[in-house]
């Protein structure tokens, strides 16, 4: 899907699992701004909802 289809979507959910993944949560849920270095902090629904749903390891806070 591209970005435009994503972000004219009614809902879009992040599905995140693994202790592997909780570093690049971090760093896409504290961006200050969307980068492509970052796509995931690109979506950005405009008339919808962004949900992320992670477990406990992909959830850990990570020490800067």
């Amino acid at each position: 899907m591209t970005l435009p289809v994503l972000n004219a979507a009614r809902n879009v959910v992040f599905i995140v699992s693994g202790e592997s993944k909780s570093k690049i949560v971090y760093e896409v849920l504290n961006v200050k701004q969307a980068t492509k270095d970052l796509p995931a902090t690109m979506v950005q629904p405009e008339n919808g909802n962004l949900f992320w749903m992670l477990d406990a390891e992909a959830a850990v806070p990570v020490e800067e």
